[in-house]
C-alpha cells in the first residue's frame, strides 16, 4: 500500500487537513458509498509512545504485585520483573520489526499468515480474539465494584453497564479519540506510578518525619523471606506472574496499521518500552520491596473488594497520606477503564493488566484482519468510511462478550475459569510463534535479495535474539506447570486447567491445515510488496513534521491558557 501525499498540509476552517490520495497516510483503500474496506491512519506519535506502557499498567500492578514479593522474596521478584520484560521487549520487537516494513492491520496474525503458515495466523488470530472478548465480563464486573467503593447503594451491574457504554462511544468515534482517551488515561497511570515511585524512595530513605531510613534492610538475609522467599521455585513461580502482568505490549504491533508514520512512530514506541517497563514495573515492585516486608501477610491479597491492603496504598500511607485508598481507587478505576480482574490466581495479572477499551479495539480489529484473510466471515472485514470503524467486527465482539458478561452474573463462573485458563497459555503460545515467524522472515527477506539496511528497524542480533526469547517462553511455559504441580493440595485438575490451552491452539492450528490444505509458506513465494511501506518523501516528511508541530503548539497553548500543570511539562519531556 503506497504512502503517497499529493499536497501539502492544508488549515481549513481550524482543522489540519491533508489532502492524500486513497493509500495515504490517513487513510487505506476505499469502497464507494458509506462502508469500506480499509482502517484509517489517524494514531500519532504520542498516542504510540503512550500505548506502549499504559496497555500494561493496570490493577495487576496496583494491587497484585506484592504477591511476587511474597512468593520470591524481594531480590527474586525484582529479578523475574527483569527476566520477564527481557522477553516481552524481545518478542514485541521481533512484532515491531516486520510491523515497521509492514504496517498492515491483523499485525502478528498476518504475519503468521503470510510468512510462516496461513494454519498458524489463523490459530493466532482466533486465539487472540477469544482472549479479548472474554475477558471483557470479568473487567465490566470490577467496573462495577470498584465505583461501588465510593457508591455502595448502587448496584454493581449499573456501573458496568455504564462503563460498556463509555467504551463503545469512545470506539465508535474512531482511532484518534480512541488514541486521545488512552493516552489521557495511561497519563494518568504513570503520573500515580511515578509519584508512588518517588514517595517511596522518600519514604525509605527517611525523609518523611517519624520514620527511620530503611534502606535494604528487607533484603539482607537475616530478614525472614529475604532475600529469596522460596529458592529457585519461587523465582520461577514469579516469572510466571510477571510475563501475565506485562500482558498488552504487543498491542503496540497491532496499532501500526492505523498509525500515520508507522516508519518512525512504531520503532519510537518500541525503544522506549524498555524505559517504561524498567520505570514502572521493576520500579514499583523495588519501592514495594524495599519498603514492605515480603512475610507482610497484605502482600499475599489482591483484590478489587481490598483497595485498602494494596501494597501502592500502604507505602502511600506510611508516607502519612490520608487518602491512599481513595487515590488509589481512583487510580484502579482508570486502570479498570483501564484494567479489570478475574478470580484465577495464576492469570489474574495477566487480564488485569488489559485495558477494557483495548479489548473492544483489539478484538475488532484482530476479527478485521481475520475476515481480510478470509479465515472469518466477508461481513467482518467492511468499515464505517467516515472514521474507518470496522464496525461489524466491533459489534460481535461486544455483543459476545456482554453475553458472556450476563452469563457471569447469573452462572457459577467453572466453564469462565477454564476459558481463562485456556487463553492465558494461548497468549504464551502466540509470543513463541511469533519467534519463530520472524526467523522464517528475516530469512525469506535475504534469500529474495532483499537489503538488511532496508528494514526500518531491526529486533536486535539474528537469529540469536528470537531463538532466545523462544527458549525463554519454554521455560515459562514449564514453570506454569511446576506452580501447577507443585501446588499443595496437588491435583491434576490444576494441571490441566494450565495446559488445556496448548492442545486447542493446535487443533486450530490442524483443522484449518487439513481443511484448507496449507503449507509453510517456501521462502520463495513469501510476499514482501504488498502492503510494505516506502521511505517517505521529502514532501512527506516536511508534511508530517508540520503535524507533530502542530500537535505539540496545542499542548504548549494549553499549558498557556493554565490547563496544563508544570509537572506536566515535565512529565510530557520525560515520557516522550
Amino acid at each position: 500500500m503506497a504512502d503517497t501525499i499529493q499536497h501539502p498540509v492544508s488549515k481549513d476552517n481550524g482543522k489540519d487537513n491533508v489532502d492524500v490520495d486513497v493509500n495515504s497516510l490517513q487513510k487505506g483503500e476505499v469502497k464507494s458509498g458509506p462502508w469500506g474496506n480499509e482502517t484509517h491512519r489517524e494514531f500519532k506519535s504520542r498516542h504510540l509512545s503512550m500505548l506502549a506502557v499504559g496497555g500494561t499498567i493496570g490493577t495487576g500492578l496496583f494491587l497484585i504485585s506484592g504477591a511476587t514479593i511474597a512468593t520470591a522474596g524481594p531480590v527474586g521478584a525484582v529479578l523475574a520483573f527483569i527476566v520477564s520484560g527481557i522477553f516481552v521487549y524481545l518478542v514485541v520487537a521481533t512484532i515491531g520489526e516486520i510491523a515497521t516494513i509492514f504496517p498492515i492491520s491483523g499485525s502478528f496474525a498476518a504475519f503468521g499468515d503470510r510468512f510462516f503458515d496461513p494454519a498458524l495466523g489463523f490459530a493466532e488470530g482466533w486465539s487472540y480474539w477469544f482472549l479479548w472478548v472474554l475477558t471483557l465480563p470479568s473487567e465490566l464486573s470490577s467496573a462495577g465494584i470498584i465505583i461501588s467503593y465510593w457508591l455502595p447503594d448502587i448496584g454493581t451491574w449499573v456501573w458496568s453497564l455504564v462503563i460498556l457504554i463509555m467504551i463503545v462511544v469512545i470506539n465508535l468515534f474512531g482511532v484518534r479519540w480512541f488514541g486521545e482517551a488512552e493516552f489521557f488515561f495511561s497519563f494518568l497511570k504513570v503520573l500515580v506510578v511515578i509519584i508512588f515511585i518517588l514517595v517511596g524512595l522518600i519514604l525509605n530513605g527517611g525523609g518523611i518525619s517519624g520514620h527511620p531510613a530503611k534502606g535494604f534492610d528487607y533484603w539482607k538475609s537475616s530478614t525472614e523471606g529475604a532475600p529469596f522467599a522460596a529458592g529457585w521455585p519461587g523465582v520461577l513461580s514469579a516469572l510466571c506472574t510477571a510475563f501475565l502482568s506485562y500482558g498488552g505490549t504487543e498491542l503496540v504491533g497491532l496499532t501500526a496499521g492505523e498509525a500515520k508514520n508507522p516508519r518512525r512512530d512504531v520503532p519510537r514506541a518500541i525503544k522506549g518500552t524498555v524505559g517504561r517497563i524498567l520505570l514502572c514495573y521493576v520500579g514499583s515492585i523495588f519501592v514495594i520491596s524495599i519498603n514492605i516486608k515480603s512475610t507482610d501477610p497484605s502482600l499475599l491479597t489482591g483484590s478489587a473488594k481490598e483497595i485498602a491492603i494494596s501494597p501502592f496504598t500502604l507505602v502511600f500511607k506510611d508516607a502519612g497520606i490520608a487518602a491512599a485508598a481513595s487515590i488509589m481507587n481512583a487510580a484502579i478505576l482508570i486502570a479498570v477503564v483501564s484494567a479489570g480482574n478475574t478470580s484465577v490466581r495464576h492469570i489474574i495479572q495477566f487480564y488485569r493488566t488489559l485495558t477494557e477499551n483495548f479489548q473492544v479495539y483489539a478484538s475488532s480489529r484482530i476479527l478485521f484482519a481475520l475476515a481480510k484473510n478470509g479465515q472469518a466471515p466477508n461481513i467482518f472485514a467492511s468499515t464505517w468510511q467516515k472514521n474507518g470503524v470496522p464496525l461489524p467486527a466491533m459489534a460481535v465482539s461486544i455483543l459476545i462478550g456482554f453475553l458472556a458478561f450476563f452469563g457471569a452474573i447469573f452462572g457459577q463462573g467453572v466453564v469462565f475459569t477454564w476459558l481463562y485458563n485456556l487463553i492465558a497459555i494461548c497468549n504464551l503460545l502466540i509470543y513463541m510463534s511469533q519467534c519463530l515467524v520472524h526467523i522464517r522472515f528475516r530469512i525469506g527477506w535475504m534469500r529474495q535479495n532483499n537489503a538488511h539496511s532496508d528494514l526500518p528497524f531491526k529486533a536486535g542480533i539474528f537469529p540469536y535474539t528470537s531463538i532466545f526469547a523462544f527458549l525463554m517462553g519454554c521455560l515459562i511455559v514449564a514453570g506454569e506447570g511446576y506452580v501447577a504441580a507443585t501446588t499443595r493440595p496437588f491435583a491434576w485438575a490444576n494441571i490441566v486447567a494450565v495446559y488445556i490451552g496448548v492442545p486447542v491452539f493446535f487443533i486450530l492450528y490442524g483443522v484449518w491445515k487439513v481443511v484448507k490444505k496449507t503449507k509453510l509458506v517456501p521462502y520463495s513465494e513469501m510476499d514482501f510488496e504488498t502492503g510494505r511501506s516506502k521511505p517517505p518523501t521529502d514532501e512527506e516528511i516536511a508534511c508530517l513534521n508540520e503535524l507533530e508541530r502542530m500537535d505539540i503548539k496545542t499542548w504548549k497553548e494549553l499549558d498557556a491558557k493554565g490547563r496544563a500543570m508544570k509537572v506536566g511539562r515535565v512529565l510530557h519531556r520525560t515520557i516522550f
